[in-house]
């Protein structure tokens, strides 16, 4: 029903049960949609999430070996970071984006503006 909507990517969080089981379907039903798992906290996560079938697998966490197993397994690894060591550490490793995470304790909206400030004060 949601791709017939266009809702084409599909996040399965590892936190909820039959996560994985769930996306394994999806993948036999859904072609052509774009499939991955959230909360992911180990590299058993990523290797099971990459036997299911994923695309992507989105982290709360910037851990390298996550970094490196994504890597090793040709899968879009998305980590999360909340401060600016941990966004600039996720970039310098070469991930394709950062989810930035818990923001809303931190002021939203503002706290990404002050996360590029210093970019944009010395480019």
């Amino acid at each position: 029903m949601l791709c017939q909507a266009g809702v084409t990517c599909h996040e399965y969080t590892l936190t909820t049960e039959g996560a994985l089981r769930a996306l394994v379907g999806a993948r036999r039903r859904l072609d052509g949609a774009v499939l991955g798992v959230g909360s992911v906290r180990t590299v058993d996560d990523l290797r099971a999430a990459a036997e299911a079938g994923d695309d992507f697998a989105v982290s709360q966490v910037v851990l390298p070996e996550l970094i490196d197993a994504a890597d090793e397994l040709g899968l879009c690894y998305i980590p999360g970071a909340l401060t600016p060591t941990e966004v600039i550490s996720a970039w310098n490793r070469g991930v394709p984006a950062v989810k930035l995470s818990p923001v809303g304790p931190l002021g939203g909206p503002e706290y990404f503006r002050e996360l590029l400030v210093p970019e944009h004060r010395y480019a």
